[in-house]
């Protein structure tokens, strides 16, 4: 299904030294450095297999996961997901696959994931019935109910069930800008109906 051999994929950066000298110098005369964002990689992964992509800070997992939806063309190896290249990016390709790329940026430290999960649901318009089974089919596969109610800055020695938890002056802030962009959306459905 996903075939990788040699994959590497390598970035030319500029880099000058601080100051304005540098700068103006830089101008003219440019050095570059090259970066190996992934270098030699090569993996299978089967049809129905799951699989985990991990690794430190800088390893290469997005980038890996870039090249694999044809977002980045590789520098150099073979790449084929269910029998296409990625890079060619054809239509019958796009069609099957789909790349969510989570971030640190997505789970607020101060919120439990399942109410950073509701807050993306009320953003995206997710129906309510459909994000509940999806969430309960991935907090099943990944044995994780627990701990999508604690909130991440503390970690499991503190959970206690987000209903019971003390609120503090950011989530005020938080359930409110929430209750504005419900209440906006309501708003804007019944302008619509109408």
């Amino acid at each position: 299904m996903i075939s990788v051999r040699g994959l590497r994929k390598y970035y030319q950066v500029h880099k000058r030294p601080p100051g304005l000298k540098a700068a103006l110098r830089s101008l003219v005369h440019r050095t570059y450095t090259t970066v190996k964002a992934v270098d030699g990689i090569s993996f299978e992964i089967d049809a129905g297999e799951r699989v985990g992509f991990l690794g430190p800070n800088g390893a290469g997992k997005t980038t890996t996961l870039k090249v694999l939806s044809g977002l980045l063309y590789p520098s150099e190896g073979e790449v084929q997901v269910d029998g296409h290249v990625p890079k060619r990016r054809e239509d019958a390709f796009l069609k099957k696959i789909m790349l969510v790329m989570g971030q640190k940026q997505q789970l607020l430290w101060d919120l439990p994931p399942a109410e950073t999960f509701e807050m993306n649901r009320a953003i995206y318009d997710v129906p309510r019935e459909q994000f509940r089974e999806t969430l309960h089919e991935l907090t099943e596969l990944l044995r994780a109910e627990g701990p999508i109610f604690v909130e991440l800055r503390t970690g499991l020695a503190e959970q206690t069930p987000m209903t019971v938890r003390e609120r503090t002056p950011f989530h005020e802030q938080l359930h409110a800008a929430r209750a504005r962009l419900l209440h906006s959306r309501a708003t804007a459905a019944t302008t619509t109906d109408a």
